[in-house]
């Protein structure tokens, strides 16, 4: 029996050895577990941050883009009307050009004319006054 004894005594304390070797081991697992899972609960956090962060840049960018094809729209508008008041002004412009050419030809017809009833009307004088000396030189 006392054989029994020691070999229970024996095995008894292997146990509690066996049992504390794996009470440390469960200990230092549930340690690690632990720190695992706050690692995995700082980047499930991290990862909604993230989340979000990308939301808001996405929200930010539509709206930018938005904001810049109503410049751009506006702009093409504005630049449709500036256009066309570009192409009166040239219409405008020709048809001055085109009556200043007509007015100036009208003149130099008049200056033209002008000057032929200027010679016709010195002519006419000279005439006059070879007629005058005629008739003083005759009487």
């Amino acid at each position: 029996m006392k054989a029994q004894l020691k070999r229970a005594q024996s095995s008894s304390a292997s146990k509690t050895e066996e049992i504390s070797a794996l009470q440390v081991r469960l200990d230092s697992t549930t340690s690690s577990t632990s720190k695992l899972e706050q690692e995995r609960n700082e980047l499930t956090r991290r990862i909604k941050e993230l989340e979000k962060k990308s939301d808001d840049d996405h929200s930010r960018f539509a709206k930018m883009l938005e904001a810049r094809d109503t410049e751009i729209d506006s702009l093409m508008n504005e630049k449709a009307a500036l256009m066309s008041d570009y192409q009166d002004l040239m219409d405008t412009k020709v048809a001055l050009d085109n009556e200043i050419a007509t007015y100036r030809k009208l003149l130099e017809t008049e200056e033209r004319r002008s000057r032929v009833f200027e010679i016709l009307c010195i002519e006419n004088q000279l005439w006059q006054s070879c007629l005058m000396l005629l008739c003083l030189l005759t009487d």
